[in-house]
């Protein structure tokens, strides 16, 4: 079983396609910060940078007294200027982190921040809060908080009318060739998935087009390109794009072309498929087009100068297996690809 053990890890810097580490804060993330003043004991866990370190997976506090550290509004929509504290965590292994907290009368907002304090990965008011794929060794801070117009905040009268309940859940993430399937196991990383081989034993196994480093090849210089798309095939929720893609699981398409370029043009009748551009990386700072799903298929265009490259992403009908309602995959489909002068 993964558990949480008490913090004291020295953090590893970040790196591209590696598993969430703590970073330096950016623009859309940074917090803003305050310290408790007086003569009066400081309430435990009420500063970040002096949380105290914990070993289980379930937390009992009060956010009575508790000043407002965390100033995360305006960039998560959760609501924790009224009060919070914290508590540190570090994991022992590979997990998705959930963190879900109950208050006593109230309904309290959770936030999973990174160990320096100046960035939030996750926050939820009322629901669990996620970090996906969280490296072994990360230490994380995790905040309770109430917001200020709450109105359990002002008839608070003793630390029992703003107590709360924390409750740490871990997940595993399982690297390639890792066995898998089994309950508890947990799930296969990005860019894998669970698949029996001919004798049933189940493996985490590289998925052809999961991801843009194992997208699938097609070259553009005898007219168009035709790729069909299976959505049996078990692909993942890899990637997001400003029009679509949330809780879809897509298939990347790495096309290329000569000189002079042209217009790249990708199209599919298929109903209900949403279609993204990005090149010629895979960074979501790359993004060069997004339509959204519709029920008359989808026609995507961007124009590209010189020879090169760029990943198309085909976002798969929500009906599939990686959706909840556990409905039957789409059949499969074609998308269509051209590099018109």
């Amino acid at each position: 079983m993964l558990v949480l053990v008490v913090l004291g890890c020295k953090q590893e810097p970040a790196q591209d396609d590696s598993p969430l580490k703590d970073k330096e804060p950016t623009s859309n993330s940074e917090l803003a910060t305050s310290s408790s003043t007086g003569d009066a004991p400081e309430l435990a866990g009420d500063r970040c940078e002096s949380a105290p370190a914990i070993a289980t997976s379930v937390h009992e506090g009060t956010l009575f007294a508790a000043a407002a550290d965390l100033a995360i509004e305006s960039v998560t929509g959760c609501a924790m200027d009224g009060g919070d504290v914290f508590v540190r965590v570090t994991t022992s292994a590979r997990v998705d982190v959930t963190v879900t907290a109950v208050g006593s009368g109230f309904v309290p907002g959770v936030a999973i921040v990174g160990s320096s304090c100046t960035e939030a990965f996750a926050c939820a008011s009322g629901l669990s809060a996620t970090a996906l794929d969280v490296a072994a060794g990360t230490e994380l801070a995790i905040a309770v908080g109430i917001g200020a117009d709450d109105p359990a905040l002002a008839a608070a009268a003793v630390p029992e009318d703003l107590a709360f309940e924390l409750r740490i859940d871990t997940s595993g993430v399982l690297v390639r060739g890792a066995a898998c399937g089994l309950p508890g196991q947990g799930r296969c990383a990005t860019g894998t998935a669970c698949v029996a081989d001919d004798e049933g034993i189940s493996t985490c196994t590289i998925v052809e087009g999961d991801t843009c480093a194992t997208a699938t090849e097609v070259e553009l210089t005898a007219g168009a390109a035709i790729v069909m798309v299976d959505p049996a095939v078990p692909y993942s929720d890899a990637h997001q794009h400003d029009c679509a893609g949330a809780r879809r699981r897509d298939r990347v398409l790495h096309v290329q072309w000569p000189a002079p370029g042209g217009t790249l043009v990708a199209s599919t009748s298929a109903p209900e498929v949403a279609l993204a551009i990005r090149g010629p990386g895979c960074t979501v700072t790359e993004a060069l087009a997004c339509t959204p799903a519709s029920e008359s298929g989808a026609v995507i265009e961007t124009i590209i100068d010189g020879a090169g490259g760029a990943f198309v992403f085909v976002e798969l009908p929500a009906d599939d297996p990686a959706d909840e309602s556990g409905g039957d995959p789409a059949p499969p489909f074609d998308v269509v690809l051209d590099l018109v002068p």
